[in-house]
């Protein structure tokens, strides 16, 4: 169905069985997930402040339920969510869903990066990643990759919309169009849960053993060397979920249970981040550095701490503006005026922040 159509229907059905406008509204956070008992409760070092997001609700087609988001070169928003994969078209304030009928599995989307102009590389929890169309002519087309394995990441490689897919065996690249560059098979123990290019183009992955690093790498073609990198938690696996890549040359990463280590472009530990000092939970699963040098952390279900260049803390909750506390996703997103959009991810729905 060509995009056109299927946007008026959409709207067609909102309009109807929705009361309000097309904007962005505010809605309950909707915790899918029970807090595990595991894992200690949120402690709150200081009232959060409220943060001026737009909520993409319901109304507007948007999934409450948000596992990640991406932004291709053509302006289109790409979500993955646990009901499913969703894109806004550039101009459009409405999501599509991609359903089975498009050509999508029955299975629940991962990851997704967006790549050129309407299109994005999407992993799903079982089976081979895909890569997603969307076009004013053609609508909605869905292609397999050519890959096995898991892919637990996808992160935009370069300005020119390529991506880098990560899992537990190997790392791929692939072109603003989708094609394969490279294929890298990862040597043991490395793993890829976790993968970031940072701003002298060197590679980082992170997984069960922790931090590794690809020195010198060649990318496109992945060639180079895997190097040993800094043990952040002693006497146990380091177990890197999330890895922050500032333009000052810091990696802020995060160890699944014990914080987040700052680790320098020299390969120096010099902060760790914790819950008892000023983090609301150890277990961060989303990090991402800002333009003005300030780092946002999300945690599991304890809202986002944002760290100031200064070193002081500012906190944000659900009960302040955010549609959810459990935080799956930040992405800082640069604006053509120069500025930047801050994407959030949550288990109650999808915010955006351009503010300071």
């Amino acid at each position: 169905m060509p995009l056109r159509a299927r946007l008026l229907l959409l709207f067609t059905g909102l309009a109807l069985g929705c009361s309000g406008g097309s904007t962005p509204v505010r809605v309950d956070p909707k915790p899918i997930e029970p807090p595990d008992p595991h894992i200690p409760p949120p402690l709150v070092h200081a009232p959060p402040e409220s943060l001026a997001v737009d909520v993409f609700g319901p109304e507007v087609g948007a999934p409450t339920d948000v596992l990640d988001v991406s932004i291709d070169r053509g302006g289109d928003l790409w979500v993955t969510a646990r009901s499913g994969l969703f894109v806004r078209p550039a101009g459009s304030k409405f999501f599509l869903a991609v359903r089975a009928s498009d050509g999508a599995p029955r299975t629940q989307p991962r990851a997704v990066a967006a790549l050129g102009p309407g299109l994005a590389a999407v992993s799903w929890i079982s089976g081979p990643p895909f890569l997603v169309r969307v076009g004013e002519a053609t609508g909605i087309t869905v292609q397999a990759l050519p890959l096995d394995g898991l892919i637990a990441r996808i992160q935009r490689l370069d300005e020119a919309g390529g991506a880098v897919l990560a899992s537990r065996a190997q790392l791929v690249t692939l072109d603003a169009g989708g094609a394969i560059l490279a294929t890298r098979p990862l040597p043991d123990p490395v793993e890829a849960w976790e993968v970031v290019v940072d701003s002298r183009g060197e590679l980082w992955t992170g997984g069960r053993i922790g931090l590794s690093h690809l020195a010198a790498p060649q990318l496109p073609n992945l060639a180079g060397s895997f190097e040993p990198a800094p043990r952040l938690v002693a006497k146990s696996d380091d177990d890197v979920v999330a890895i922050g890549a500032c333009s000052n040359g810091d990696l802020w990463v995060s160890a699944l249970g014990n914080g987040v280590f700052r680790v320098e472009p020299d390969g120096s530990v010099t902060d760790h981040l914790t819950r008892d000092e000023v983090l609301p939970q150890d277990h961060v699963p989303a990090v991402a550095c800002d333009l003005d040098g300030s780092v946002w952390l999300g945690t599991s279900w304890g809202g986002i701490a944002r760290r100031a260049p200064d070193g002081s803390f500012t906190y944000y909750s659900a009960t302040a503006g955010l549609p959810g506390d459990g935080i799956r996703r930040l992405l800082v997103e640069p604006t053509s005026a120069g500025g930047r959009t801050l994407w959030i991810a949550t288990d109650g729905g999808l915010a955006s922040y351009s503010g300071p």
